[in-house]
């Protein structure tokens, strides 16, 4: 199983991590960025697997065809890790970027397993909807008396139709 982003050149494309940084990488330590893609990915799956029934229906883990925001959080993780597999300190600006960066895709990834309501539009697994964003319900309903409830009941199951 490949991780979400592929290749060295798609995490190239959404991070500080430069082409020649990651070619060196890669001759030093031939699929290195391709086993870290594949942890972070599946750090991702594990995070946003853990969606609690009361949020919401299940994701669709793991991701056929992933959307960007995920590949985003995956590249994120995935950055500091690379700069210290090369060895090399990014400059203080850059890595004050990288660390907020990873903290963000953190609690992106915290936020989007635990809310109720979502703000990123995730694919749902077969079984559910196709989007993560559900119309809300409502919560109570509001009876003229405390006992319409009871006779409502008592209703359905005797057949009559004296409230309803």
């Amino acid at each position: 199983m490949a991780g979400y982003l592929g290749s060295w050149k798609a995490f190239c494309l959404r991070s500080a991590f430069n082409e020649q940084m990651a070619e060196e990488l890669e001759s030093k330590r031939p699929g290195h960025i391709a086993a870290l893609d594949e942890m972070c990915s599946r750090f991702v799956d594990a995070r946003l697997r853990k969606r609690v029934s009361y949020a919401g229906p299940p994701y669709a883990i793991p991701f056929s065809d992933p959307p960007e925001i995920v590949k985003q959080w995956v590249a994120d993780l995935l950055t500091p890790r690379a700069f210290d597999s090369l060895g090399r300190r990014p400059s203080d600006e850059i890595q004050a970027s990288i660390v907020e960066r990873e903290k963000l895709a953190r609690s992106d990834l915290e936020e989007a397993a635990d809310s109720q309501m979502n703000k990123f539009d995730l694919p749902l697994s077969p079984t559910d909807n196709d989007t993560a964003f559900t119309q809300p319900a409502p919560l109570m309903a509001a009876q003229q008396s405390p006992f319409t409830a009871k006779h409502l009941q008592y209703d359905r199951v005797k057949g009559n139709r004296r409230y309803g």
